[in-house]
């Protein structure tokens, strides 16, 4: 008896270090790990999702990168006082959202799920990005053990089903390269699973015609896709009855769309009993406002202009048809209205991005909440509109930062962030953990922290013609 418990505290002792060695070897960079689907895995069940209080959501999406860069969940708060999240992963298949909606259940008991279905026509198999998109940093659980299995039959060939439950078997070599961020990882989601990387972007040229679905094209036929996928939206569909959750599933605008797949996936939803709102037809992008040329990142994903029509739409659907409430200046729903403030800084700091004009510029990072270093070298006209004597061919120039060190004769200042984040300043640029943020021979160079975001947003350079470059 005592061998026996003696082997049973092993094994658990084990996987726990396994559990721990995993979390921290798996790489934060890795194309199929990028920030959103950190955040995404870390709403399951982690101490992220503390700060929605159990049973608070109103409203969970699932999908791929068709909801994360489509549906702003934060906007629904500001907008109508929707609390709602995206529980994604990249090209998430169809038993990674019925897993994911078995997690969820476990803390929250939505009114309503929105699915995007473009997960029903994906093929079985799916390539490790995908897989440990959804994998990785998902808690362990029962939940996590299925969804592996699942993941793991239709998996291409080399990969482990093990290195699924514990990610260091896949990533141990990662040893030697670790640093201080993979022990300290952190993730604040306060956009709520919605991806902010594509703001104002247009990666193509894109014109109503390169939207099929919008001209009429009345056919019976329907698109062919695997049992196997539809299989598991109806489990979600019978798991949202069980619970007495509405279910909708939906259909975000994307070039790649034919009326054979509106057919597949409403039979598919008359099948399931649950609603079908699709938006692509020309009725919906009328009603958002939608305009191809400047809403699209590519053929399959908008960019923040295009998410925030399309979310504005949806919020008007959910209140009007679905009849949910307003739960802004509701108890325990402070934490919302923290998240959207940060989420509000964080649209601001993209906005920097935008202006190339340095009187602008400077005018509009001249507010309190904003931390800057300047480093002047040479003759610039922007100089005076800094603040720099003019006399000074040399200089350094610090905005609501800390000052540690100024050596006149070295032309060096060293000043902290609030955050705690040290920075050497020179002739030759700013620098921080040997790197140097804007190089600098000839110009003024700058560098911007956001006191509430507590994260660097914005440097580059300031030619002598007073335009801003960023590289």
């Amino acid at each position: 008896m005592k061998n026996i418990s003696k082997i049973l505290l092993m094994s658990i002792f084990c996987i726990l270090i396994s559990a721990v060695f995993s979390r921290i070897t798996v790489p934060p960079e890795n194309k199929a790990l990028n920030e959103n689907e950190y955040k995404a895995s870390l709403f399951l069940g982690t101490s992220e999702v503390n700060k929605c209080p159990q049973n608070s959501l109103d409203v969970v999406f699932f999908g791929s990168s068709n909801i994360y860069c489509d549906v702003i969940p934060i906007e629904l708060w500001d907008e109508y006082g929707i609390p709602a999240y995206n529980a994604v992963s990249s090209g998430q298949c169809s038993w990674t959202s019925y897993y994911y909606l078995r997690e969820v259940l476990k803390h929250q008991k939505p009114k309503a799920i929105l699915v995007d279905m473009r997960g029903l026509f994906h093929e079985l198999s799916r390539d490790e990005i995908t897989n440990r998109s959804a994998l990785d940093h998902m808690p362990f659980s029962f939940n996590k053990l299925r969804l592996a299995y699942v993941t793991y039959q239709h998996q291409y060939e080399g990969e482990d089903f093990f290195s699924y439950i514990f990610p260091a078997i896949r990533f141990h070599s990662r040893w030697n390269e670790l640093t201080r961020m993979d022990y300290v990882r952190t993730v604040d989601d306060y956009s709520h699973g919605y991806d902010m990387r594509y703001w104002l972007e247009s990666h193509e040229s894109l014109s109503e015609t390169d939207f099929p679905w919008l001209k009429d094209n009345e056919t019976n036929e329907s698109e062919a896709y695997e049992s196997e996928n539809a299989d598991y939206y109806k489990k979600m569909a019978q798991l949202c009855k069980d619970n007495n959750i509405r279910m909708v599933v939906i259909k975000t605008p994307v070039a790649q769309y034919t009326q054979e797949m509106h057919n597949a996936i409403q039979e598919l939803a008359d099948e399931s009993n649950v609603e079908f709102v699709d938006f692509n037809s020309k009725q919906m992008c009328d009603a958002m406002g939608y305009d191809f040329t400047t809403d699209m990142m590519d053929r399959e994903h908008m960019n923040y202009r295009g998410a925030h029509k399309f979310t504005k739409l949806l919020g008007k659907i959910l209140v009007s048809d679905y009849g949910l409430s307003d739960h802004r200046g509701d108890d325990g729903y402070s934490f919302y209205d923290n998240d959207l403030e940060k989420y509000k800084r964080q649209v601001a700091a993209n906005d920097l991005h935008l202006i190339n004009d340095a009187s602008e510029y400077i005018k509009e990072v001249s507010e309190d909440n904003y931390q800057v270093i300047w480093t002047c070298a040479g003759e610039n006209k922007v100089k005076e509109l800094i603040g720099v004597p003019t006399d000074k061919d040399v200089y350094q120039l610090i905005w609501n930062c800390t000052l540690v060190k100024k050596d006149e004769d070295l032309c060096r200042t060293e000043c902290t962030f609030d955050g705690g984040v040290k920075f050497i300043s020179d002739q030759d640029g700013i620098f921080a953990n040997g790197k140097n943020y804007c190089n600098t021979e000839t110009g003024i160079g700058f560098l911007v922290y956001d006191r509430i975001l507590e994260q660097i947003v914005d440097y580059g350079t300031i030619n002598t013609a007073g335009v801003i470059n960023r590289t």
